[in-house]
């Protein structure tokens, strides 16, 4: 099953999809983006891949201890972010 998390300064809003007219893509950018919550919410879950879409500018998930991450993260980056904090953590593809 898929889980989306839409995360800012904490999770704001999560819920299942199973098909993709289920998505909602309303996703509202609101500056300061702190994606630990996010990250450690996807863990509790189990998730088996976490894909992350961000501009990257957010704290350093590389300072993170690696065991309280999920195990697999997928980085999708903006055309104009940056990866440089989130690059130790899984693999980046930048947009």
């Amino acid at each position: 099953h898929t889980t989306v998390l839409e995360v800012d300064a904490g999770v704001e809003k999560e819920y299942e999809v199973k098909k993709v007219r289920d998505i909602q893509f309303e996703v509202k950018g609101r500056g300061g983006t702190t994606l630990g919550p996010g990250l450690y919410r996807a863990k509790e879950l189990g998730c088996d891949v976490c894909l992350s879409f961000t501009d990257g500018y957010t704290e350093d998930i590389n300072a993170l201890p690696r065991k309280e991450l999920p195990k697999k993260n997928i980085w999708v980056i903006t055309p104009d972010g940056s990866a440089d904090r989130v690059n130790r953590t899984g693999w980046v593809v930048q947009i």
